[in-house]
């Protein structure tokens, strides 16, 4: 299923009533399915599937912007740390016959992840939808290992507060603690570590990144939502 398009304010001088009487303007029957205030300050806006209303808003070019879909995610586990970014591009191209008439540029290591280990670690990619398929949960080789990818959904959080909802940097909080979430240490530091984690999401009993957390898993539900898995 195709994503629904979405769209952001230009500026943060654009307004809610800017968008609403844009919208007006180029339709008699606007049909929007939200429109709110980022932590950011611009607008956001998503739209129904109708072509008459997304023609609309893509018609708006002084008053927002359309963002693309998000690209599917794969986690690589296992992966000896010595492969680098090149190796790893060609070495899924040439080594797995359901990739063979794919382009490395489609493939863009995003970071390593998992456990710390001397020796391997795991690797989130972002990837096309088309490799995405062909990869997602099937054997795959890389160099020297093979591995099953498996897609990763993790929606981005804010390193300071731990909040799903805004980015690092439009944070006003102070950092907290990865596992009690509260202001003043780090995780290495807790003086709670001997008692169950705190979530900042929600406040329970829980990690603060964590699929048991209602809020956390709702974003990821969006994340998922945003993502073209097809092509």
């Amino acid at each position: 299923m195709p994503v629904k398009p979405v769209f952001i304010g230009c500026t943060e001088d654009i307004t809610v009533d800017n968008i609403w009487d844009a919208v007006k303007s180029v339709t008699n029957k606007p049909r929007i399915n939200t429109c709110k205030k980022m932590a950011s300050g611009q607008i956001f806006v998503a739209s129904s599937d109708e072509c008459t209303q997304i023609n609309a808003l893509r018609s708006m070019k002084d008053a927002v912007t359309e963002v693309e879909p998000r690209k599917p995610r794969i986690r690589l586990k296992g992966i000896p740390l010595e492969y680098e970014v090149p190796f790893i591009q060609e070495a899924l191209i040439n080594q797995n016959p359901s990739l063979e008439s794919m382009n490395k540029e489609d493939i863009n290591p995003l970071f390593r992840c998992g456990k710390r280990d001397p020796d391997i670690g795991d690797w989130v990619i972002e990837v096309s939808p088309s490799i995405h398929k062909a990869i997602a949960g099937k054997r795959t080789c890389i160099g020297m290992v093979s591995t099953f990818p498996t897609t990763f959904i993790d929606p981005p959080h804010c390193s300071k507060c731990l909040r799903v909802n805004h980015a690092t940097g439009h944070c006003k909080e102070a950092s907290k603690c990865f596992h009690c979430a509260q202001p003043g240490h780090n995780k290495a530091d807790c003086p709670n570590k001997d008692k169950p984690p705190t979530c900042a999401q929600c406040g329970g009993p829980h990690r603060s990144i964590s699929s048991s957390c209602p809020i956390w898993a709702k974003r990821a539900r969006t994340v998922q939502m945003r993502t073209q898995y097809e092509e």
